[in-house]
């Protein structure tokens, strides 16, 4: 990321994404994880192997009430 504006936000640094265009993959997998805790696919992974519920029961949830189960679980096991 570049420590001047977003040539198309002209923010600092970027909110539209323009700057993380060329990032690959893993790059943004680790922005992702730096600012969420986690990453996308840690979170399909728990949706899809180790959530509570079944994935019909899962299916009823908010994504907000998902995203809060999958924090409160992972923070047990950090512990």
């Amino acid at each position: 990321m570049a420590l001047s504006d977003c040539v198309k936000c002209w923010m600092t640094p970027c909110e539209c994404g323009y700057e993380y265009r060329n990032w690959g993959k893993k790059s943004k997998d680790n922005l992702v994880k730096a600012i969420q805790g986690y990453t996308t696919q840690e979170f399909i992974e728990w949706v899809k192997f180790d959530a509570p519920y079944n994935s019909d029961t899962m299916m009823t949830f908010s994504f907000e009430e998902m995203e809060e189960l999958f924090l409160k679980e992972n923070q047990n096991k950090d512990e």
